[in-house]
């Protein structure tokens, strides 16, 4: 058994053993490159590179294509580096790549799976960035991490979730969208939990709409958990005829067939801030489902706030 896991060791070491950090800042120099794409170009799988944030946080400004493993650091502590342009990870990456990015700003852009609706089993982990007028858009298969992170829609976009992936954890995130939060998709078959905790996501449509929903669980592949997270509308009156307005929906659920397998949905806050015109006829629903729920799922302690 020694044997074995000496051998484990060795392998795992091995796999990083020689993985190089490149850098980037503004001018290049010093071995420096001037842009993140020459760095993505030049490096080599397992390598991170980091990136020193211009002076003024004035961006790269240039499309990403991420098409190895590799790891996008902010190079000063406690700053953020900025791109102006779309982020994209290649639908091609072998098993088991895993993706970072960390402390990254999008000033414009989104990040997204380029060219399939499926891949093959990665990691993607998004964490301390900010998506100022963009969008995540993951696809099947990803295992993602996005925490610590914000993502806001861009004005005017009302078709397409702020986020979207299909499993993994989200959590302590600020998302800010007109119709849809977070949409959580059908995933490869498994027996794995999707965690939603500790987000605050926010419906700032400013018109009536049937569909707006803060959490929208459309996954039969996957459990989740969904706590301590507050969902929250700001709009200050509605006008149309008929608004179906879901903080919480569940399309789909995954029944478990144990005593430990249970869908969760505790302690969240969920808030209208709008009221209703004399002449709307308007429903308001906190948690709604459109299937049957299993009597493996628990709701409890949470709180539904109305403003009249």
């Amino acid at each position: 058994m020694k044997k074995c896991v000496f051998a484990f060791l060795f392998s795992f070491v091995s796999a990083f053993a020689f993985a190089t950090d490149l850098f980037v800042k503004e001018f290049g120099g010093g071995g420096a490159y001037s842009n993140i794409s020459d760095a993505i170009a030049a490096a080599s799988s397992g390598d991170r590179i980091l990136i020193v944030p211009k002076s003024g946080s004035a961006p790269y400004i240039e499309n990403l294509v991420i098409n190895k493993q590799l790891q996008l650091l902010s190079a000063t502590n406690g700053s953020m580096f900025t791109v102006q342009g779309n982020v994209s990870i290649s639908a091609s990456l072998p098993a088991n790549s895993h993706i970072v990015f960390d402390g990254m700003q999008v000033s414009i852009g989104n990040i997204t799976v380029a060219g399939a609706s499926s891949v093959n089993p990665i990691s993607v982990s998004i964490v301390n960035c900010s998506l100022n007028s963009g969008m995540v858009t993951l696809t099947k298969n990803i295992n993602a991490t996005i925490a610590n992170s914000s993502i806001s829609v861009p004005v005017g976009v009302t078709t397409t979730p702020a986020v979207q992936f299909s499993k993994g954890k989200f959590l302590g995130n600020v998302v800010s969208a007109e119709v849809v939060g977070i949409s959580v998709i059908d995933d490869i078959a498994s027996m794995d939990t999707t965690f939603i905790v500790g987000n605050r996501i926010t419906i700032v449509n400013s018109t009536a709409n049937t569909g707006q929903k803060g959490i929208y669980w459309n996954n039969n592949t996957q459990f989740f958990y969904i706590s301590n997270n507050y969902v929250n509308s700001t709009l200050a009156s509605y006008l149309g005829t008929i608004t179906v307005y879901s903080l919480i929906d569940i399309y789909k659920t995954k029944d478990g067939n144990n005593a430990s397998e249970f869908n969760n949905i505790l302690n969240n806050t969920l808030r209208y801030a709008a009221s209703p015109s004399s002449n709307s006829n308007i429903s308001f629903i906190g948690i709604s489902s459109s299937t049957a729920l299993s009597n493996r799922t628990n709701i409890f302690n949470n709180l539904i706030q109305f403003p009249y």
